[in-house]
C-alpha cells in the first residue's frame, strides 16, 4: 500500500511498514555478506512494480565452504 508521497525517481513512496521490512532484509543480507563472503563487494538493487517492491542483494564473495561428506 503506497502512502501517496512522491518518492525517488517519481515512484510513489512505500508504506512505512514496507520500508522498514525492506531495510531490515537488506541489513540482514549485508550482514551475511560480511560474515560469509570474505573479501567481497556487494550490490543492492531495488526494483519497483506497480504493486510490488523487489530487492536483490548480490555479492562476489566465496561464500561458505562446505565440509566434505
Amino acid at each position: 500500500m503506497a502512502s501517496g508521497r512522491a518518492g525517488r525517481r517519481g515512484h510513489t513512496a512505500l508504506a512505512p511498514g514496507v520500508e522498514l521490512c525492506a531495510y531490515r532484509v537488506v541489513q540482514e543480507a549485508l550482514t551475511n555478506v560480511l560474515k560469509h563472503a570474505g573479501r567481497a563487494h556487494a550490490r543492492v538493487t531495488p526494483g519497483y512494480g506497480q504493486h510490488e517492491l523487489t530487492v536483490s542483494v548480490m555479492d562476489d564473495g566465496e561464500g561458505v565452504i562446505q565440509d566434505p561428506p
